[in-house]
């Protein structure tokens, strides 16, 4: 007969645990990118990108045009809708005076 021993570490404990029987595991850190750097932005701006369509472009998007270096493909066409961030609007006149409006009055 097989008995179970069932017992808790403490967090502390775990980790040197994880850490003497997997290094690498603890060697690796998880990153997840939630906004692009001014550098990145400047990038966007040198490939032909609006500042509007830099800053409602969603990240994967902005990832994979700074790796391949795609230079604005639409020619004068607006960027397409699921390029967007989820509820980032185009840029049109009556938001930019809103805004403006907005930004007067507070």
């Amino acid at each position: 007969r097989v008995r179970m021993c069932s017992f808790r570490l403490s967090l502390r404990a775990a980790r040197f645990a994880l850490r003497w029987a997997c290094p690498a595991i603890m060697a690796r850190k998880a990153s997840v990118k939630f906004m692009i750097t001014s550098a990145e932005h400047a990038s966007l701006l040198q490939l032909g990108y609006s500042r509007e369509e830099a800053d409602s472009m969603r990240l994967e998007i902005v990832t994979h045009i700074l790796e391949k270096r795609v230079k604005r493909p639409f020619g004068s066409r607006p960027m397409p809708a699921d390029w967007r961030k989820p509820g980032a609007k185009r840029n049109t006149l009556v938001n930019a005076v809103f805004g403006s409006f907005v930004l007067v009055a507070v």
